[in-house]
């Protein structure tokens, strides 16, 4: 028995020394780079971000972008308006003149001199709590959607906090406060991103507030190498947040429905899917959840669109490893290639030509 104790203490030991050197090392890799910073574009590991067109904008603190589409919105009654994630607003291996599906979808129909205000907005990791708040400040202007297309990712229903930059949205009678004119820069693009979400997932770090990103980034790599972590990993569903998530859809559905306003809800996109590889999901949750997001459309008079196939697999991307020693990049289950977004404005085409638009 003391033997077998010795035995447990050396082996807690020795993981204990490898740690602890695997982080020293890390650490002053980290602190080179934090000491050589450059000013990187803003995207989303190996996806870029699309600069803002006029159609297609992102949410950003002091509300240049919804004041734009406000004020565009406010000379017509037939308004089309687009929310969306980085799946929207980012391309994987952006090529120039790739653009968005939703600046794509507005020249198609301007082509055909369907000359219908057509705008987007979108911010990363967008859950549909954050949705409803953006919904909220549409009332309090008075700024009448004809048609209000919201994507539903059962991955951003694992979150339920409101970022601070729409937080700021909440009590506002239409911008009568003023609101922020910090726009934080962000100089090093999807560490930012990473950064917030570690912070997030592994609660002790969220305290360490100081410590240097690039070593809480790596100390994530880390983790998911020793668990054996990867993209198509499984992802299930936390049931406080989604429950959160169906509320915030309710609201936002069943205002629009007393209002009669059009609403469009669809499952977006998924990489594996239709060839029937690996997903990040658990097919049993992701079934289950996607007729639930029917149902409430059926009971709520909205229209539901399942384009999960629409991408074929060849048209992805991917992304930089998340994982220590496990190459240097892995596929990206949220970003797609221009063609991708190419796919999706022709689809939006069909769909919109049943509004007769």
């Amino acid at each position: 028995m003391i033997n077998l104790i010795r035995k447990n203490k050396k082996n807690i030991l020795y993981f204990l020394s490898v740690f602890c050197s695997t982080t020293t090392i890390i650490f002053f890799y980290s602190y080179s780079i934090e000491t050589k910073k450059v000013n990187l574009d803003p995207g989303f590991m190996k996806a870029s971000s699309f600069k803002d067109d006029g159609i297609l904008c992102k949410l950003d603190p002091n509300g240049s972008c919804i004041r734009e589409i406000f004020d565009d919105f406010k000379l017509s009654r037939k308004n089309i308006l687009f929310f969306g994630n980085s799946q929207t607003g980012a391309v994987n291996n952006f090529k120039t003149n790739d653009i968005n599906y939703i600046t794509n979808l507005k020249n198609k129909l301007y082509k055909r001199n369907k000359k219908i205000p057509i705008r987007g907005i979108w911010f990363p990791n967008a859950n549909l709590v954050e949705y409803n708040k953006l919904n909220n400040l549409i009332k309090n202007c008075d700024i009448h959607i004809e048609l209000l297309v919201i994507p539903i990712f059962l991955d951003d229903m694992r979150q339920q906090e409101v970022r601070e930059s729409i937080k700021q949205y909440e009590e506002q009678e239409c911008f009568s406060n003023n609101l922020s004119e910090t726009i934080k820069k962000y100089e090093f693009g999807n560490l930012e991103i990473s950064n917030n979400k570690i912070k997030e997932k592994v609660l002790f770090l969220e305290k360490l507030e100081e410590l240097n990103k690039h070593l809480r980034l790596h100390i994530y790599k880390l983790r998911n190498f020793i668990f054996n972590i990867k993209p198509e990993s499984i992802r299930g569903i936390k049931t406080v947040a989604y429950n959160k998530n169906i509320l915030a859809l309710k609201t936002i559905l069943e205002e629009r429905t007393i209002n009669s306003k059009k609403t469009i809800v669809y499952i977006p996109p998924l990489l594996h899917f239709k060839s029937k590889k690996n997903i990040p999901y658990d097919h049993k949750e992701y079934k289950n959840f996607k007729t639930e997001i029917a149902n409430l459309c059926k009971k709520y008079d909205c229209n539901f669109y399942n384009l999960e196939t629409i991408v074929p697999d060849k048209f992805w991307g991917f992304k930089s490893s998340t994982s220590l020693l496990r190459g240097t990049k892995e596929i990206d289950f949220m970003h797609f290639t221009s063609t991708g977004h190419q796919i999706i404005a022709d689809e939006f085409i069909k769909i919109l030509s049943a509004y007769g638009i």
